[in-house]
């Protein structure tokens, strides 16, 4: 549902797109939303202030991944292969997500080939990645969705997640520590250890640590075993310190392509 709501928290737990970014601000503001983080907004203190447009209802429960992610997570944490439990994890952590495929397809054409389609009325999204001097990445909207889609399914999934996360937040405020930073599925907090778990579902302790520099979204350093990580998404781990200390590095990666 398309909302206005007014928010005043310690920590806000409604977010809307600002800047093409996700924030969770504080104040009264326009933004999308759907039942689960509504109805947890209202019990936090939250107000709607109003319903704009039509309202999409599912009036039938599913459990789409119960089995799938039982299955799963039981072969992980039976298995003693650290590739194998890699596996795992990636097929815990991106199944939900290919339901929200949009219509972008990618795909890497001849320049001569992609000249003439353009010539012919294709339409493609900008900006277009030149590879070499004889292929083009390029991507273009179809006409309609993947059979696969449902966007309810990854909505609501990700809804569930953030209301856990900041059951979590509140938590640990509540407990006398201080939450620090959080990431989708983790925070960071001074004070002693909460009570860890390896159950599905459940917060395990990843790490401590006596000191941690928190410099930007999921970029921070911390010491650990007598050593620093750093840690920077999307830099390679050989280039992290130098990229955290603000120096130039130079990233060779794969190109994404859309299906």
């Amino acid at each position: 549902a398309t909302v206005v709501v007014k928010s005043d928290m310690q920590y806000p737990c409604i977010p809307r797109r600002y800047d093409n970014k996700l924030c969770f601000p504080n104040g009264t503001f326009v933004t999308y939303a759907n039942s689960v983080e509504l109805e947890y907004f209202k019990t936090m203190g939250g107000d709607i202030l109003k319903y704009i447009g039509d309202i999409l209802v599912y009036p039938y429960p599913c459990y789409p991944f119960s089995e799938y992610v039982d299955k799963i997570y039981n072969a992980r944490l039976s298995t003693q292969e650290p590739f194998e439990k890699q596996i795992y994890k990636l097929l815990l952590n991106t199944l939900y997500g290919k339901f929200g495929t949009g219509k972008e397809n990618s795909s890497i054409l001849k320049y001569t080939e992609y000249d003439k389609l353009k010539r012919k009325g294709e339409s493609f999204t900008d900006p277009l990645l030149i590879l070499n001097k004889e292929y083009v990445l390029t991507t273009k909207i179809s006409k309609n969705y993947p059979f696969y889609t449902n966007y309810a399914w990854p909505i609501f999934c990700t809804a569930y997640a953030r209301v856990k996360l900041h059951k979590l937040i509140l938590q640990v405020r509540d407990s006398g520590r201080i939450p620090l930073y959080c990431d989708t599925d983790s925070v960071i907090f001074s004070g002693d250890q909460l009570e860890s778990s390896y159950n599905l579902g459940e917060y395990k302790t990843e790490w401590s640590t006596h000191y941690i520099e928190l410099v930007n979204l999921k970029q921070y350093a911390y010491w650990n075993s007598d050593r620093l990580f750093y840690k920077c998404k999307g830099v390679p781990i050989p280039q992290r310190e130098s990229f955290f200390n603000g120096e130039e590095v130079i990233i060779n990666r794969p190109v994404k392509l859309k299906e």
